[in-house]
């Protein structure tokens, strides 16, 4: 959502509200992440298409790469959704 913002040259959380769901979620699994250590996210936007946006994100334990995320993020009018939804 931070992105969209950002394209619209808008402040984060400004009016009006700028909502997106998870249309698709992929994790890749390198290593074992290890808990209670720091770990680092670093995650881009990889494309835009319409609605859509491709988030790649990788997870660090130190300098080791454990895991990369894959997803896609769907903008959406959720007053035209909750209009759907109670209309059935």
């Amino acid at each position: 959502m931070a992105y969209h913002y950002r394209m619209e040259h808008r402040e984060v959380a400004s009016l009006p509200r700028i909502n997106c769901v998870t249309g698709n979620l992929g994790i890749k699994f390198i290593k074992p992440t290890p808990m209670g250590v720091p770990l680092t996210l670093r995650a881009k936007v990889e494309g835009e298409v319409g609605r859509k946006t491709r988030v790649i994100c990788e997870v660090y334990a130190g300098d080791v790469l454990t895991a990369i995320g894959d997803s896609v993020f769907v903008r959406v009018d959720t007053e035209q959704l909750a209009a759907v939804a109670h209309s059935r």
